[in-house]
């Protein structure tokens, strides 16, 4: 909708994975996890809450700023290359934690977006789950033919 995205927040922390995130990650539940939580939108306009997790590599910053850029240039810094992906979308209303974070009104229409990414090389998988403002996006197909 010709809006140029930029990070607002991005918090970073190690957690243990839990049963559904070891899952997703193909990792031992319990096992170190990087959990990259940022608030994509336009200045003081907040349109997109990603929470990611990643199984952690020792070298993987701590430090909430190296996380405003692009995530997957970050990843790749590593010789991390996703080469395939998997994800769903679904609708929902947004939760009181959402409406704080994206700053919306009760019953707010939520794009909940959630992705499995992979590179099979090095048995790296990302599990991702996005929540967008539900009346922000637009999809569009044209079909010729």
């Amino acid at each position: 909708m010709g809006k140029k995205a930029e990070t607002l927040s991005a918090t970073v922390k190690l957690i243990e994975a839990s049963k559904r995130v070891s899952k997703q990650l193909n990792i031992p539940e319990g096992s170190e996890v990087l959990q990259l939580r940022r608030i994509r939108g336009t200045v003081g306009h907040p349109f997109a809450y990603f929470i990611t997790h990643i199984p952690y590599i020792e070298n993987f910053s701590l430090d909430n700023e190296d996380y405003y850029g692009s995530f997957y240039d970050y990843l790749r810094s590593f010789g991390i290359v996703v080469s395939e992906s998997k994800e769903y979308v679904e609708a929902t209303i947004a939760t009181e934690e959402l409406q704080k974070i994206l700053k919306v009104p009760e019953y707010t229409p939520i794009l909940k977006r959630v992705r499995m990414t992979f590179q099979s090389e090095r048995n790296f998988h990302e599990f991702s789950e996005c929540y967008y403002i539900g009346n922000q996006y637009r999809y569009y197909v044209e079909m010729n033919g």
